[in-house]
């Protein structure tokens, strides 16, 4: 049999075994593939967990440095009043 004949025996089912080796690549594709999804899915929601602590993380900083950037603002006015009233005086 040649290969375009056998394909089509494979494509009307009329090869039983043939037919039963197709089904089974196909059962074995698709499980395979649902692995796959089921691999996405996880790295998907750890990638979503790693983002989510990675914005907390950010949002603590830049409050600290907000924090640090009013201190030493306050800092420098308190010393700046310093210079100008002994500069007065």
């Amino acid at each position: 049999m040649n290969v375009g004949k056998a394909f089509q025996v494979l494509v009307r089912g009329e090869d039983g075994e043939l037919r039963k080796a197709l089904d089974h690549f196909q059962k074995m594709a698709k499980e395979e593939g649902d692995a796959v999804l089921k691999a996405d899915l996880a790295y998907t929601v750890k990638t979503y967990a790693t983002t989510v602590r990675m914005k907390a993380d950010t949002e603590a900083l830049v409050a600290s440095v907000g924090r640090m950037d009013n201190q030493s603002e306050s800092e420098y006015t308190s010393s700046n009043a310093s210079v100008i009233i002994s500069e007065i005086l």
